[in-house]
């Protein structure tokens, strides 16, 4: 935009001259300074209105937590209602039919009493003498049985040997040497015929029993 500035007309005198030169300095001046604030300011221009920009947050947000659930209330039970107990019957006791006692007194009869008949009592005298008679003929037995060594004899060896055994009915077990004749070979010997003697059956009175006997065995040639 352009603006004119009209003045008045300048006289013609010298004087005049220079009276409107210096106005129209002052005036150009101030209208250049006019030009200047004007053009700084801009007012002649209109600038459209600035929108304001808003920002926007954009920061997750974190989750609220859910509410608590209230706690379930469970129903009351209903207690089982007992039913009413029955009324228990007592039994029916019958009546014992009473007593008659009898009058009359039972006949008693008394029964004869048996007696077994007496035991021979045993005699010792008999009894010792079988089992002395007994051990006589388990000592000759056993000298039935020896097998004099030869080699033994071939020497002109003698001896005895005293033997242990147990004896049972006629089944002899357990000889050991008592007393050795320091001969070995006369000591296995006296063994040997103890184990394979024939006894003879024992009396009564030693029936099934184990007894223990002691013999000497004799090595003579």
């Amino acid at each position: 935009m352009t603006m004119t500035a009209t003045f008045p007309p300048v006289l013609s005198s010298p004087k005049g001259h220079v009276s409107a030169f210096g106005f129209a300095v002052v005036a150009e001046g101030i209208l250049l300074l006019a030009l200047i604030l004007m053009s700084q300011l801009g007012w002649w221009q209109k600038e459209p209105p600035v929108k304001e920009i808003m920002k926007l947050d954009l920061t997750e947000v974190a989750p609220q937590p859910k509410p608590p659930e209230p706690p379930k209330v469970q129903p009351p039970t209903p207690h089982p209602v007992s039913a009413a107990p029955r009324p228990v019957t007592p039994p029916t006791v019958q009546p014992l039919p009473p007593l008659v006692k009898s009058t009359e007194p039972s006949p008693f009869v008394e029964k004869p009493v048996v007696q077994p008949p007496p035991q021979p009592a045993p005699n010792p005298d008999k009894s010792a003498a079988e089992i002395a008679t007994y051990a006589g003929q388990i000592r000759a037995a056993v000298q039935s049985a020896l097998i004099y060594p030869q080699a033994a004899q071939a020497m002109n060896y003698s001896g005895r040997v005293r033997v242990e055994f147990n004896l049972v009915d006629k089944q002899p077990s357990a000889a050991k040497i008592l007393l050795s004749s320091k001969v070995g070979l006369f000591d296995r010997a006296a063994l040997a015929a103890v184990l394979s003697a024939s006894y003879p059956a024992p009396p009564a009175a030693l029936s099934g029993q184990q007894k223990t006997y002691q013999v000497w065995v004799e090595f003579n040639r």
